[in-house]
């Protein structure tokens, strides 16, 4: 017979003992549970941030992650599928969005361009990445890539190509990312185009192993020959015609065009190296082209400028701006630059890029 004390402590351990039992139950359904293991899986990619929520993550070599990876096209695959792939469950979300948005995925290398992609992810998924013949592009769109050249398909998705003339689209079907595609257009621009195989190789876009894939379809058209030569004024040209000088692009002319307005104009046409992007290589082609009108300089009257048009100028940096401005206060007007030398406002180097753009006018207007 048990007592009155014995009684209330069964009736204290017989819940509790449900309790232990239904834990011991349900956790070991969650070990042998398919979706828990391959969720446990999915996190061995998950950046450290991302994992806050799962603490006992398991750590999983290179070999078996690969080990899980499967053929897919990222045109068509779900969330699921991202995830088991290694990308985490925002990241997947994000991909989805992405493609939601609008975007086709024509080749391998567009799956890249999604930032959700890391570099070290893409390499690992690009042997796996299969795109349906539905996204890819058609062959009878190809001569559509570029505006003003009739580019013939050869097998695969290569085709003889100019890269003078091929646009973005067209650099994207070669098997560039849409990032090296604009980066290599931009190059272009800069140095005014590609003279031979060898300048396109310089582009760090265009790698060996791409070199050595596209080189037996690249054309590049041999440029004109120009009889005679009419020297381009450089201070007086606008954007368009500097573009007309061999070696000069659209990017070059534009910061030609700006640098110049700083300066007041060009006193010699070494200044142009100074100009960012221009390339000594280009600048020893295109310098025979043109010249420098000195008579369009725009001056600044040094003695009554005021501190703005002082500093606008890019010989004029901080530190010599203070000494001007000090000095000009302290001995009063200058009347030649060799003053400015003497009275240690400039020295010799300052005052010789400087000097033609001084005036020495000691009225006020």
């Amino acid at each position: 017979m048990l007592t009155e004390y014995q009684r209330k402590g069964l009736l204290y351990l017989i819940p509790l003992g449900l309790i232990v039992a239904g834990a011991i139950f349900f956790g070991s359904q969650r070990r042998s549970n398919p979706d828990f293991e391959a969720l446990v899986d999915l996190l061995s990619d998950m950046p450290q941030e991302e994992r806050r929520e799962y603490p006992d993550r398991p750590v999983e070599s290179e070999e078996v992650i690969r080990q899980r990876l499967f053929r897919f096209d990222p045109n068509t695959i779900d969330l699921r599928g991202l995830m088991e792939l290694g990308f985490s469950q925002r990241d997947a979300a994000g991909i989805l969005n992405y493609r939601d948005a609008g975007k086709i995925f024509r080749t391998p290398a567009d799956f890249a361009t999604c930032y959700q992609v890391s570099l070290a992810m893409y390499e690992r998924l690009e042997p796996y990445i299969t795109i349906a013949e539905r996204f890819r592009f058609q062959s009878n769109n190809v001569a559509a890539i570029t505006d003003d050249t009739d580019l013939s398909p050869r097998r695969d998705s290569l085709f003889l190509f100019d890269p003078n003339t091929l646009n973005a689209e067209g650099f994207r079907l070669l098997g560039f990312s849409v990032r090296q595609a604009d980066a290599i257009i931009s190059y272009r621009e800069m140095i005014g185009g590609f003279r031979s195989i060898a300048e396109f190789s310089e582009c760090y876009q265009v790698s060996p192993e791409m070199l050595e894939r596209l080189r037996p379809y690249i054309e590049i058209a041999p440029r004109e020959t120009v009889r005679e030569i009419t020297l381009i004024d450089v201070n007086s040209a606008d954007s368009a015609l500097l573009c007309t000088v061999s070696g000069i692009g659209s990017v070059t002319a534009g910061r030609i065009v700006a640098y110049r307005q700083r300066l007041g104009g060009f006193h010699s046409i070494d200044q142009l190296a100074e100009v960012q992007g221009v390339l000594e290589r280009n600048f020893l082609n295109f310098r025979q082209q043109i010249f420098a009108d000195i008579s369009k300089i725009k001056k600044i009257n040094i003695n009554f400028a005021t501190p703005q048009e002082l500093s606008d100028h890019p010989y004029i940096e901080a530190t010599l701006l203070r000494r001007i401005l000090r000095n000009r206060q302290l001995n009063g007007n200058w009347s030649t630059v060799d003053e400015m030398v003497k009275d240690d406002t400039l020295t010799a180097t300052q005052a010789e890029k400087l000097g033609p753009y001084l005036w020495f006018d000691t009225t006020e207007n």
